[in-house]
């Protein structure tokens, strides 16, 4: 078994600010779609919540796809950005 972390709210608030105010920067706008492939990411909470405090809609991808899946899914959802962590 793995050990959990507890965060509180302010130690994901502060990173979830920078995130989605990085995304308004790159020209992400409200309710437009941004994919999140964050396989094992400790960041995973911050950068969801970011993407939703600043309007957008956060899209996890499942990590375990091929390739052509992840072109699909990124072409259906018109996904505005793709934030990766690997």
């Amino acid at each position: 078994m793995m050990a959990q972390e507890v965060l509180t709210y302010a130690q994901i608030a502060e990173p979830a600010n920078r995130l989605g105010n990085g995304l308004l920067d790159l020209g992400v706008d409200l309710e437009q779609r941004v994919a999140l492939l964050l396989l094992g990411s400790p960041q995973f909470v911050a950068v969801f919540f970011g993407a939703i405090k600043m309007g957008a809609v956060p899209i996890p991808l499942n990590t375990g796809l091929r390739p052509g899946d992840y072109v699909y899914m990124l072409n259906d959802s018109l996904a505005r950005a793709l934030l990766i962590y690997a």
